[in-house]
């Protein structure tokens, strides 16, 4: 289906079974296959961002904010899920951003009062966008900041909230951090996008999880900044008519169950 597809026919495809979710998810293949926005021949080139982010982990690196990792195995063609765009690239999630695995502190640290950071441990906490804090913590061990992708990297396997405060993350999640002047948001869409690929990775028997590893892997598309950032754009229009498309829906199906009760009621007088 092509953007032009999707935008004449989003009303019909919406009232379908299951049709705001196939949609949301259809937006976001696009996005991610540079099929949403147009590529602009005057956007600086996507190895630019490359360089800033490699200077901003070396940076960070320097001042000991980050650990040095192992080098990330260098993309071959034959593992490629898709051809991107010319002026895009393949980068593998631990060469594109840092990635911080939560450790849960103990217990006696965890209160209701609001003392501390708020702590997270996985999909439980976790809102349309943003997560909703139900325990603090006022010894945290592991950190998310504001601008972070959290990920949820055991039972499930691949939700993702976007952390809009400093926050205390259990070993349930693992916080994405973007680096050099990466677009955060479109982090947050490529992840949502490949939720099902991260899935796929899971094992275990008495739940299922992925491990860092397993995030390093992970193989995803990156276009240019400006690029991203029209991406971006385009994919919170479209997710924002998805929600009011939603609510409408539902605004129609309680309406239709109201009147099937009344019209019961009055058969049955």
């Amino acid at each position: 289906m092509t953007p032009h597809d999707l935008l004449t026919n989003f009303e019909t495809l919406a009232e379908a079974p299951n049709g705001i979710q196939r949609l949301r998810e259809l937006v976001l293949e696009l996005a991610v296959r540079g099929k949403l926005v147009e590529q602009e021949s005057a956007d600086e080139p996507v190895q630019n961002l490359v360089s800033r982010i490699k200077r901003d982990r070396a940076r960070r690196l320097s001042l000991g904010e980050f650990r040095s990792g192992k080098n990330p195995r260098p993309v071959t063609e034959n593992e490629l899920p898709f051809q991107c765009p010319g002026p895009w690239r393949w980068m593998r999630l631990e060469e594109y951003c840092h990635i911080e695995m939560g450790q849960s502190p103990g217990s006696e640290f965890y209160n209701s009062v609001k003392d501390g950071l708020p702590f997270y441990q996985g999909k439980a906490d976790f809102g349309l966008i943003h997560p909703r804090p139900r325990v603090w913590c006022n010894s945290p061990t592991k950190t998310a900041i504001a601008g972070d992708v959290l990920v949820s990297v055991r039972a499930p396997v691949g939700p993702t909230n976007l952390s809009n405060e400093t926050c205390c993350i259990g070993r349930g999640l693992a916080a994405l951090r973007s680096l050099g002047d990466a677009e955060p948001l479109y982090l947050l869409w490529v992840m949502r996008a490949f939720e099902r690929t991260l899935a796929r990775k899971a094992t275990g028997t008495t739940f299922v999880a992925v491990s860092r590893s397993d995030l390093a892997e992970l193989l995803i598309p990156v276009p240019p900044l400006p690029e991203q950032r029209r991406i971006v754009a385009r994919v919170d229009e479209l997710m924002a008519l998805l929600d009011r498309l939603s609510q409408a829906l539902e605004t129609h199906s309680n309406l239709a169950a109201k009147f099937a009760a009344a019209a019961v009621h009055h058969l049955e007088v």
